[in-house]
C-alpha cells in the first residue's frame, strides 16, 4: 500500500486529470465532426426493439472526460487527498457514465431516433440545408414516423444545393449518404 501511495504522490495529478479531460473531449469532437455515432452495440442490426448495449465508445469517452473533471474538482476544489481523489473520481465517473449513457440509449436508440438503414435505403428526400462539396448538409424525407430531418452527405462528394431531390443510398451512423435524382415532370 505504501508503494502505491508513494507512486500516486509522485504523479502530477493535475496533468493526469487534465489529460483525461482533453482526451475525452478530443475523441467526442472527432466523432462529431466525422459523423460517427460511436457504435450503439449493434442496435441497428437487430429488430425494431434496438436490442443493443448502451455502452459505446462515446460513453467511454464521457467516462474519460468526467474522470478527469471529477479528479480536478476533488483534488483542487475540495482538497481531497490524491489517493482518495483517484478512487472517488473513478466511482463518480462510472456512476455518471452509466446514468447518462443509459438515458441517451433509451432516448435515442430505443426511442427510434437513430436512423435505421433498412427503413430509409431507397427513399426519396429533398436537400434542406445545402450539402457542400465533401461536406455535410441536411435532408428531409418521409418514413413511417412522418417527415424526418437528418444529416446527409453526397455519395460522390459533390455539392448539392438546397431544394434538390435526392435518393437515400445508405446510412453511415447518423448520416445519410444521398445521390441526386432527376425531377420527373
Amino acid at each position: 500500500m505504501e508503494t502505491i501511495r508513494d507512486a500516486v504522490e509522485g504523479l502530477n495529478l493535475t496533468l493526469v486529470y487534465g489529460g483525461f479531460v482533453l482526451a475525452g473531449l478530443l475523441f467526442c469532437g472527432v466523432a462529431f465532426l466525422f459523423g460517427g455515432d460511436g457504435g450503439d452495440g449493434g442496435a441497428d442490426a437487430g429488430g425494431d426493439d434496438g436490442g443493443g448495449c448502451f455502452l459505446s465508445p462515446i460513453s467511454l469517452a464521457f467516462f474519460t472526460t468526467s474522470l478527469g473533471a471529477f479528479g480536478l474538482i476533488l483534488l483542487h476544489g475540495l482538497g481531497v487527498s490524491p489517493m482518495r481523489s483517484i478512487l472517488y473520481s473513478i466511482l463518480a465517473a462510472a456512476v455518471s457514465m452509466t446514468v447518462l449513457s443509459f438515458f441517451f440509449y433509451r432516448l435515442f436508440v430505443r426511442g427510434g431516433a437513430v436512423v435505421r438503414s433498412e427503413k430509409v435505403d431507397g427513399l426519396s428526400a429533398e436537400v434542406f440545408t445545402a450539402i457542400p462539396e465533401g461536406g455535410v448538409g441536411e435532408v428531409l424525407y418521409r418514413d413511417g414516423r412522418g417527415q424526418q430531418k437528418a444529416l446527409a452527405r453526397s455519395s460522390d462528394g459533390s455539392a448539392i444545393p438546397a431544394g434538390i431531390p435526392v435518393r437515400i443510398d445508405r446510412s453511415v451512423g447518423p448520416t445519410l449518404v444521398v445521390s441526386r435524382v432527376d425531377r420527373q415532370v
